[in-house]
């Protein structure tokens, strides 16, 4: 018996146009793999594994349409892969690391209707000639490769042969990732679909509130409203712990809050996620028995408060931001960002707010909404802000590339010159509630982190999250009646125990006096707690994540 040659065999399965359909549809995926295993090589090659199970779907269409069919489906995913991993290429280039799951709803968020007027900040913060040139030169061979696959447009292929092979890697893919849309996230290109979709359902599950809570009669109640309390609940943006001198830091970024009297710094609390949208909608909501959400704010309208925002986040346009929805029902808002506006700095929205405070006299809940140290962080203070000028701060970061170090010293610079600006509007917030005489707090903490170069040559957040974007400061200032009352809530082994801003809103509200049926207390971690709860951060537990070992 005679068996055929290697070469007819090929002829026979067509493995000409397979292997031509293949480069095409993964060459985007080699590429960016190719730039990340310079910094990650680990997690490139887990990348390039991950993708081509999902990309055998593309590949198995591909290869069985012949004709105009396949001419026509090549041109249109070849102008649509060129699109997509413009930015993820580029993103690649920055970071050295391709963009994580999570990280496509950092992109949406970051690039959506409301927040256009800040790309030009993220734009300025994230230029690099290298990224430009890189995407130059991969979409040009890329033009080659697409080309090349053109040629085998009326080439047969074995239809049972790739049809194996495609449920070989299919059968392996789903092994792990159990359903296909999971599974079609890991390819970049199907990922971004996929990725927005989930993104919009969350929108849509944030505008349910207002809808919900409207339409639902639930109680609230506050056992000191008789002591006129003023509650300040101020929200952060992108502020890691790991650079507030209050928390260690080498460089001295809070000076201010350092030396204040009754304020109390929770040492270890941790974000659910790298993204405002998802971390402050798990934070501030709270899910019911039937699945819903309500608002912090909601409760504190339904216990009689008069509640107040002030915020340098978007009010958006026609249609308000979801975030929006979390404070939709609050009495009185100010919105110093409006609609494709460039954002000013937080010195607005604090005045507006310590106004609100000196003439405030009935039982008052105020949000305060910081841009903080959002993207371009030097833009985020004014010039007398900025404190931190040295390249000191790299001295001791040997793995920073040298064609990078003056970049990433600036870096560091205007985000530690940011954080010493929030330190400066803290101290106005706490001096306004202390000369107020009220009974109440003073509570801050940030959404998130940011990753300057730490502990690896990486930066940003929605890569290759590391602990310190989910490392959060929170802090809490109390007026001296006020602790009198909750001293055994803020004692030093609450402070140091493990936080999940999950907890945040039945924390605050236990720390307010307010009760409902659809809050649990018993998560309150302002109460002691057995070590056990598993802190997740975008879905993968906090104890698996790289970065610093955990401050004392």
């Amino acid at each position: 018996m005679r068996f055929p040659s290697i070469r007819q065999v090929l002829h026979q399965t067509g493995m000409g146009k397979i292997l031509s359909v293949t480069l095409f549809c993964l060459y985007f995926t080699f590429c960016i793999t190719l730039i990340s295993a310079f910094s990650y090589p680990n997690y490139a090659i887990k990348y390039l594994l991950t993708a081509i199970c999902p990309a055998s779907l593309f590949i198995l269409v591909l290869s069985i349409a012949r004709g105009r069919l396949f001419t026509t489906l090549v041109v249109i995913q070849a102008a649509y892969l060129s699109f997509i991993n413009i930015f993820l290429i580029y993103h690649t280039a920055l970071n050295g690391v391709p963009v994580a799951n999570e990280g496509f709803f950092v992109i949406f968020e970051a690039f959506s209707q409301e927040n256009i007027h800040e790309n030009w900040g993220w734009i300025k913060s994230n230029f690099s000639i290298m990224g430009i040139a890189l995407i130059i030169l991969s979409i040009s061979v890329f033009i080659i490769v697409t080309k090349k696959s053109l040629r085998y447009s009326r080439q047969r292929v074995n239809i049972p042969f790739v049809v194996c092979i495609t449920a070989l890697l299919l059968a392996v893919g789903l092994y792990k990732y159990k359903d296909i849309a999971e599974l079609l996230s890991k390819y970049q290109q199907s990922a971004i679909p996929i990725h927005y979709v989930r993104y919009q359902n969350v929108i849509a599950s944030m505008k349910d509130i207002k809808k919900y809570t409207d339409s639902i009669a639930f109680t609230a109640a506050c056992r000191d409203m008789d002591k006129n309390p003023l509650y300040i609940i101020v929200i952060g943006e992108s502020a890691t712990r790991h650079h507030w001198g209050l928390y260690g830091y080498e460089r001295d970024t809070t000076p201010l809050i350092s030396k204040k009297n009754n304020v109390f710094v929770f040492k270890d609390a941790v974000a659910t996620s790298s993204a405002t949208l998802m971390s402050l909608t798990s934070s501030l909501a709270v899910d019911t028995a039937d699945g819903k959400k309500i608002s912090l704010a909601d409760f504190f309208v339904a216990a009689g408060f008069r509640t107040e925002l002030y915020s340098n986040q978007p009010a958006g346009g026609r249609h308000d931001t979801a975030l929006g929805y979390l404070f939709n029902n609050i009495e009185w808002k100010y919105h110093a960002s409006k609609f494709g506006q460039y954002a000013q700095y937080d010195q607005i929205i604090v005045a507006k707010a310590i106004d609100a405070i000196k003439k405030n006299d009935v039982p008052t809940a105020i949000f305060i909404h910081l841009l903080g140290s959002h993207v371009d962080f030097c833009d985020r203070y004014p010039k007398e802000f900025a404190r931190f000028t040295s390249d000191d701060v790299i001295r001791d970061k040997p793995y920073i590339p040298q064609g990078k170090r003056i970049s990433a010293a600036q870096r560091i610079n205007c985000y530690d010159n940011s954080i010493y600006y929030t330190d400066h509007l803290l101290d106005r917030i706490i001096d306004a509630a202390k000369d107020s005489g009220r009974y109440g707090f003073v509570l801050y903490f940030s959404d998130h982190g940011e990753e300057n170069f730490e502990f690896r040559d990486h930066f940003g957040r929605g890569g290759l999250n590391s602990t310190i974007v989910y490392d959060i400061p929170m802090i809490i200032w109390t007026s001296e009646d006020f602790l009198r009352e909750h001293a055994e809530m803020l004692t030093p082994a609450i402070l140091r125990q493990p936080v999940w801003m999950k907890n945040l809103l039945p924390s605050l509200a236990d720390l307010a006096g307010i009760r409902s049926e659809h809050i649990d207390i018993s998560k309150s971690f302002f109460r002691p707690h057995a070590a056990g709860e598993v802190r997740l951060c975008d879905d993968k537990p906090y104890e698996s994540l790289a970065g610093h070992a955990r401050m004392p």
